[in-house]
């Protein structure tokens, strides 16, 4: 299991949180990440598990996604939402891997 952190933490307080993610989203950036521990190339079965921003992925995730390849992988997505489900998340995930 492996967590996925941005080096830059984002703030405590949820409308910061919310300017920033939106301005990520909007203007197509992606955080730099920390270094992930699990073996990733050496797993087939992946479970992701995300939060949906902006019914989207969040950035970290896709920076993290970008980061490896995935075929003959089976990823299977988590994805916590406040009612709108996966949003597009699925397609960006289909579009990455």
């Amino acid at each position: 299991m492996a967590e996925i952190w941005p080096i830059i933490d984002y703030p405590d307080e949820y409308q910061q949180v919310l300017k920033i993610t939106k301005h990520e989203l909007d203007e197509r950036t992606f955080p730099k990440i920390m270094p992930i521990t699990a073996d990733i190339a050496g797993s087939n079965h992946i479970i992701l598990a995300f939060p949906n921003w902006w019914n989207h992925l969040p950035r970290p995730i896709v920076t993290f996604m970008e980061q490896y390849q995935w075929q003959d992988k089976t990823i299977y997505p988590v994805c916590t939402h406040e009612g709108n489900r996966f949003g597009d998340s699925l397609n960006e995930l289909s579009e990455i891997a």
